[in-house]
């Protein structure tokens, strides 16, 4: 049973498998991912160790596939999961003289949780950054069906790359490992065609070349006389 975060109840309890099974052994990767491995016998009695797997995210487990040798008589499985999302499983076996320890491994499958910036030139040249879980190397990064360019795997959980050049329009981003697992964000990219700039001219004022208005200041005229007037005289 499972209860989802956040959750006070678990959902309902599902059958994974299919057969008479014992021994079981659970795993949950660093993104969240759930592997589970258990002992079972197929209908002619052989031994054999199966596993079931569930998706970050997801509430839903895969079906049954056997992870041993089906030749061989298998039980007593125990089970791992690295921090890069690997697995491994180890079970008893017969190897024609002894029953030994055998041992089988996946690497981890890879997850997108991000790609900054979401658009970019349709001339191309945009650097990215991917973010996600198990990045390892050997991996590829395309949008659309063109691979990117100058990709660096900074660790297992970013990559760096730059776009190529394409048309407008929104695509997918996918990673690939090297061991041809993938992982895709539906329309993470964005081609856009680049705005050209616009130029706004501004008309400055010219001076004025005409001459300057001149201002006369008359005095006033005394009545009667003609004359300007004069300041009276004043007599002790």
């Amino acid at each position: 049973m499972t209860r989802q975060p956040g959750s006070t109840t678990f959902d309902a309890a599902v059958p994974i498998s299919t057969l008479s099974a014992w021994n079981p052994n659970m795993a949950i990767a660093p993104d969240g991912a759930v592997t589970i491995t258990w002992d079972t016998e197929d209908g002619n009695g052989q031994g054999l160790v199966e596993e079931s797997t569930r998706s970050a995210g997801s509430q839903a487990f895969s079906a049954p596939t056997t992870v041993s040798d089906p030749t061989r008589y298998s039980y007593e499985n125990a089970l791992a999961v690295g921090g890069d999302g690997s697995t491994v499983v180890l079970f008893r076996a017969w190897d024609g003289s002894n029953r030994v320890i055998w041992a089988t491994s996946r690497a981890g499958t890879p997850s997108i949780s991000g790609v900054s910036p979401a658009t970019g030139s349709v001339d191309g040249g945009t650097s990215l950054t991917i973010t996600g879980f198990n990045f390892t190397a050997g991996a590829t990064v395309d949008i659309g069906s063109v691979a990117c360019v100058n990709l660096v795997i900074v660790d297992f959980q970013t990559m760096t790359c730059e776009s190529p050049a394409q048309g407008a329009g929104v695509l997918d981003v996918t990673v690939e490992t090297a061991d041809s697992q993938r992982a895709t964000a539906i329309g993470a990219f964005e081609y856009v065609v680049p705005v050209a700039p616009t130029t706004t001219t501004t008309a400055v004022p010219t001076p004025s070349t005409q001459p300057s208005p001149t201002t006369t200041i008359s005095e006033p005229i005394v009545p009667g006389t003609g004359e300007d007037p004069v300041s009276p005289a004043f007599t002790g």
